[in-house]
């Protein structure tokens, strides 16, 4: 079974988390609780518990620091291998 990624808006985020379609179901986070895995940007207001990893992708002029929830903190254009990695520790940690 392939594992969700949900992403916020904007089209830097959209793009990055299109990068995961191969290996995850990707849609964007709509309103409902934040569960899973979810890529946010600098600014978010998501808030992860036990049962959600946050991975933030930033812009190279965004400025911390980031929110110490967040799982991981990876530049937006980040290599999209870099970004499958994080995901897939990311679940791992999850799963754990």
């Amino acid at each position: 079974m392939r594992r969700t990624v949900f992403h916020e808006g904007g089209p830097r985020l959209a793009a990055a988390a299109a990068g995961l379609a191969g290996d995850f179901d990707v849609r964007p986070l709509g309103g409902e609780p934040v569960r899973g895995l979810v890529l946010v940007g600098a600014g978010s207001t998501a808030r992860a518990d036990g049962a959600a990893r946050l991975i933030g992708l930033v812009e190279p002029g965004d400025e911390g620091p980031w929110p110490a929830a967040w799982y991981a903190v990876l530049p937006v254009d980040a290599p999209p291998a870099m970004l499958r990695r994080a995901v897939a520790n990311a679940f791992a940690d999850l799963d754990a």
